[in-house]
């Protein structure tokens, strides 16, 4: 929802940025439960990450601290 909300106040490079992050082509660590790249805004050096914008999930099933992929953590049940 952030990246729609500040799409129009974004430059190219930004939008750019955005795309990688969402496709998984700019990473920060690859997923703990399917392997694939992952991104953490956390893990990148900033405040908040994409994944505090959505309704919480139950991550029981993962090893504590670690992230998941946006397809992953869509995949699991709501909390």
């Amino acid at each position: 929802m952030k990246e729609i909300s500040e799409w129009r106040l974004m430059n190219d490079e930004a939008h750019t940025q955005a795309i990688a992050q969402i496709q998984g082509t700019e990473s920060t660590h690859t997923c703990e439960r399917c392997g694939n790249p992952a991104y953490c805004a956390i893990d990148d050096n900033q405040q908040s990450c994409w994944c505090f914008e959505l309704s919480k999930r139950d991550t029981s099933s993962l090893p504590e601290g670690k992230c998941v992929c946006r397809a992953c953590l869509a995949s699991l049940p709501p909390q």
